[in-house]
């Protein structure tokens, strides 16, 4: 019995605070100097803070007894635990949508925890229109969108104004550019429907070119965007697909001039390049648990700030009867 009371005392008490706020700090280097990532580095002193608490919470009788302190505590837990919940399953990346095209997932991510669930599979989340105005320096004037969501459920999103779509927080980015849609008709007769992004026309105007890998094909195809208009004619003043273009199609026969709308054969079937689909892009922040944190934080300071006003009225009516 004793055993077991020193063992809870210790659960409970200061030192395992102390304990968890240490090896909580300890956790910040690494994950700052970018050698391992927040959830991880953070996890081992999280997990000793949350056990510190449950049990006070359990054991600890000034706790117990006083509603207002409890109050405090239960909301410091939940907090802790939707800070949990948060790097399990936040994600943060960008996504690129082509016009009546669905998302099927994200385009790119910077960092995402490990039960984050990819939201796009369940609902249909397509761009229904876009337009982006440019002055005649190139600097950027406007940009505003309108995406679909499910069947009915259109959502606006644009320079000043972002969107909750699925969870995710959608915020226009400054980038832009195309899709080339094709068709794969293997020898085999598999026939395939895709779209396929060039990179940025803002960020990498230089390198237009995308890695086609096909089903039944050993090696990726490279194919290049060569754009014959000028760059002021598709950008000014409002982005759009330009008027001559072409595609330079790489393989193990050597390089091919394709025009769009035009087909390759290849030994394993033939390659429909069709027409440019213009596409733009988004940032992206999911975090379920954020509004949560924010609810259960203001119940925590008011819980809070009642025991103290409590304890110092206390305090000061005995203070007032030692005098008299």
């Amino acid at each position: 019995m004793i055993t077991r009371n020193k063992l809870l005392a210790w659960l409970s008490g200061l030192p395992l605070t102390l304990l968890g706020l240490v090896t909580f700090l300890a956790g910040v280097l690494p994950v700052v100097t970018g050698y391992v990532s927040a959830t991880s580095g953070l996890a081992l002193g999280y997990s000793l803070l949350l056990i510190n608490l449950v049990f006070a919470i359990l054991v600890r009788e000034k706790i117990k007894n006083n509603p207002f302190l409890l109050l405090f505590h239960m909301a410091l837990l939940l907090m802790l635990l939707a800070v949990g919940v948060s790097r399990l399953t936040y994600f943060k990346g960008w996504v690129q949508i082509a016009v009546d095209h669905p998302i099927t997932e994200p385009s790119g991510v910077i960092s995402k925890g490990p039960w984050h669930p990819n939201r796009f599979t369940n609902t249909r989340v397509a761009l229904k229109e876009f337009s982006a105005e440019y002055r005649e320096g190139g600097s950027r004037k406007s940009q505003k969108s309108v995406i679909q969501v499910g069947d009915n459920k259109l959502v606006r999103v644009d320079d000043a104004e972002t969107a909750d779509i699925l969870g995710y927080q959608f915020t226009i980015s400054k980038n832009l550019g195309f899709a080339l849609e094709f068709m794969w008709i293997g020898s085999d007769g598999n026939l395939i429907q895709g779209i396929s992004h060039f990179p940025s026309q803002t960020a990498y105007p230089e390198t237009q070119g995308i890695d086609l890998q096909l089903p039944g094909v050993e090696k990726s195809i490279w194919i290049g965007l060569d754009i014959v208009s000028k760059r002021q004619d598709f950008f000014t003043p409002e982005f759009r697909v330009p008027d001559d273009y072409s595609y330079t199609v790489m393989s193990t026969s050597g390089p091919k001039m394709v025009t769009p709308n035009s087909a390759v054969s290849l030994p394993e079937g033939q390659l429909m390049l069709n027409g440019l689909v213009p596409w733009i892009g988004y940032d992206l922040y999911y975090d379920p648990s954020i509004y949560f944190l924010l609810f259960t934080s203001l119940i925590g300071v008011c819980a809070l700030a009642i025991f103290l006003w409590q304890r110092q009225v206390k305090t000061s009516w005995i203070l007032e009867n030692d005098d008299e």
